[in-house]
């Protein structure tokens, strides 16, 4: 961010004053500088203003070459969407039950969480990471609505959802993804374009595993959104490491771009 100073003094008043520390000269001008003041030549209220006027456009440089930083909001919602990830997909690996856990998690960074660093993201004109942030923020939402809201025969206005009909959810969703996938390959990492091929995977593994209603098929997308999950935990690190440091630790191994 530069600092914008705006001055609007009469250009009668303004007159060409060496002055030391803001126009630089030899020890000749500091010796008819400080003779002009001795004698009374130099009007004081025109030398306040042309110091002024001097460490303010030195002030102006220093800000224009240091600036602020932005932050990058990325890695926050990364770890919201590894970690909610990961717990999902323990449970459809058979390795725990669907218990409070991972509809609290995506109630909180699963869902709100990512919504929010997608806007973030929008104001920094990242378009890509609004759009992916909170699409995804708005699918947990979704996923942990599905699981709350009441279905059974004593709520006949919502019935219970069929595993088919869940298949097409995820398969909706896992559409969008492939799309989302094709934009990582134009102008992303290997390791965006990875974690969003096996987001893909994922999602069409959950929508066939729904389709046939194959407990198998369910167990290997739960492992395979394990990994899924890690991958994106590895970028969120990645790239927490490299905003601090300076320098990359974790490589990303970028694609070189004509």
């Amino acid at each position: 961010m530069t600092g914008n100073f705006v001055h609007n003094e009469p250009q009668d008043e303004k007159v060409d004053i060496m002055v030391p520390g803001v126009v630089q000269g030899g020890e000749s001008e500091s010796k008819q500088f400080i003779d002009s003041l001795s004698n009374g030549a130099v009007d004081k209220t025109v030398l306040m203003q042309e110091l002024l006027r001097g460490l303010l456009e030195n002030n102006e440089i220093v800000l224009e070459k240091k600036g602020r930083k932005g932050v990058n909001p990325a890695p926050l919602g990364l770890i919201g969407f590894g970690m909610t990830t990961v717990l999902l997909n323990l449970h459809n690996a058979s390795l725990f039950e669907l218990g409070s856990v991972v509809p609290a998690m995506g109630l909180s960074i699963g869902g709100p969480l990512q919504i929010l660093v997608g806007l973030l993201e929008y104001f920094n004109g990242n378009a890509f990471g609004a759009t992916a942030f909170m699409s995804y923020g708005a699918f947990w939402l979704s996923l942990v609505a599905l699981w709350l809201l009441p279905q059974g025969d004593d709520h006949p206005h919502v019935w219970m959802t069929t595993k088919p009909f869940i298949g097409f959810y995820l398969l909706l969703w896992g559409l969008y993804t492939l799309c989302m996938t094709v934009v990582t390959f134009l102008k992303l990492n290997r390791m965006m374009q990875t974690l969003f091929t096996t987001l893909t995977v994922l999602y069409f593994l959950l929508a066939a595993g729904n389709f046939a209603e194959n407990a198998t098929v369910l167990k290997v997308a739960g492992w395979e959104g394990i990994f899924c999950g890690l991958v994106a935990l590895y970028i969120a690190f990645a790239e927490i490491l490299q905003d601090n440091l300076g320098y990359p630790v974790l490589p990303l191994f970028h694609v070189k771009r004509d």
